[in-house]
């Protein structure tokens, strides 16, 4: 039996899917809009995380929650994790790093943004 669910929302149902997956006896849970965002409007799995935290500040710490969506900034990394997030998949910002210098303008956005962010909260 697999540990983890891949969840596709871009309705407004996550924290009951989150829930649910976790009385599946689920370890782990994906939030994705799955191309949510080419509705205007919809929510991102940035969004969706923001309000599993406001339904249940502790359903993260009962199953590890990583979502996809919505991440542009190191500052959304930063928030996703203070919401209970295990990891985040990372957005258009990174993408454009890769098609103009490829591995290494991922690496070079990736180390930007965080020193940057972690810098200016004193996290670093």
């Amino acid at each position: 039996m697999s540990h983890l669910i891949y969840l596709s929302d871009s309705a407004t149902h996550s924290f009951y899917l989150i829930s649910h997956s976790l009385a599946l006896g689920r370890s782990s849970a994906i939030a994705d809009t799955q191309g949510g965002r080419q509705l205007d409007q919809a929510r991102t799995g940035f969004d969706s995380l923001r309000a599993i935290h406001s339904e249940d500040p502790t359903l993260s710490k009962q199953i590890e929650i990583y979502i996809d969506g919505g991440v542009r900034r190191g500052t959304d990394v930063l928030q996703a994790l203070a919401f209970g997030a295990k990891g985040v998949g990372l957005g258009r910002t990174f993408l454009w790093g890769q098609a103009a210098y490829g591995e290494k303008g991922v690496l070079r956005a990736i180390r930007s943004e965080s020193f940057f962010h972690l810098t200016l909260s004193s996290l670093y």
